[in-house]
């Protein structure tokens, strides 16, 4: 008996491509281990634009522009939202303390 179906595309070939990528990095490598609310920062390359923000190791980034982060998922979609060369105000917990911060987003 023939197939008389429709073949549908195979599901990745349907992901939107469109905005779906970030393209800018704040230079920091999260700490993978970390569990609590945000993303602590493991290492801030000594030349990156967090380092250049006063970022630092330990640091725990909670808010990045208008989008409050929660998770690494959070971040990494709130950088989805800007290109390189951009600034956004940066909120991070030091040592239990919030601080704010005007990043420059590079290029990934």
């Amino acid at each position: 008996m023939p197939f008389t179906g429709k073949v549908s595309a195979h599901p990745a070939s349907r992901r939107k491509t469109s905005g779906s990528t970030r393209s800018v990095t704040t230079g920091s490598m999260p700490d993978f281990s970390y569990t609590g609310k945000g993303v602590r920062i493991a290492d801030a390359g000594t030349d990156s634009p967090a380092a250049k923000a006063g970022l630092q190791k330990g640091d725990i980034i909670i808010q990045l522009g208008e989008t409050k982060i929660a998770s690494l998922r959070d971040y990494a979609n709130a950088l989805k939202n800007y290109k390189s060369g951009d600034e956004a105000i940066i909120k991070y917990l030091r040592a239990g303390k919030e601080q704010t911060a005007k990043i420059k987003l590079s290029a990934r």
